[in-house]
């Protein structure tokens, strides 16, 4: 009955060690924002792994002639502007890291984006911080 308690304990100790490791890792990994099935946009708010930090990159996932794209704007300073697309890569392709530095705390907007030709159709608009 003892050694059962003392498993049950020990299991519960491990379990518990696994979830808040799960939880630190994950909270590391770029942020993923979908871009309506056609690819994803991902922001990178602290360096993790050789990733940079305050960085945005766009990936295009679909092979249907359309670029994918992300602009960053921040809230309090609109000349902190980055923009990421695809335009003139095939399927497939994701964009390097754009980077630059942004204060701790700054609130951004990522707004997303899909098209050609310089048409640019809504996706979506995730709002984060750096």
């Amino acid at each position: 009955m003892r050694t059962n308690r003392k498993l049950r304990a020990a299991g519960a100790v491990t379990a518990g060690l696994a979830l808040a490791l799960g939880v630190a890792t994950s909270a590391s990994a770029a942020t993923a924002i979908p871009i309506d099935g056609h690819g994803t946009a991902y922001w990178q708010a602290d360096p993790s792994d050789g990733t940079p930090g305050d960085a945005l990159r766009v990936c295009d996932t679909n092979a249907d002639g359309l670029a994918v794209r992300a602009v960053l704007t921040t809230y309090s300073n609109v000349t902190h502007r980055r923009e990421v697309d695809t335009a003139g890569h095939s399927a497939g392709y994701c964009t390097p890291w754009k980077t630059g530095d942004l204060p701790e705390g700054t609130k951004v907007m990522i707004s997303t984006q899909y098209g050609k030709g310089g048409e640019w159709v809504a996706a979506d608009v995730a709002y984060l911080t750096a």
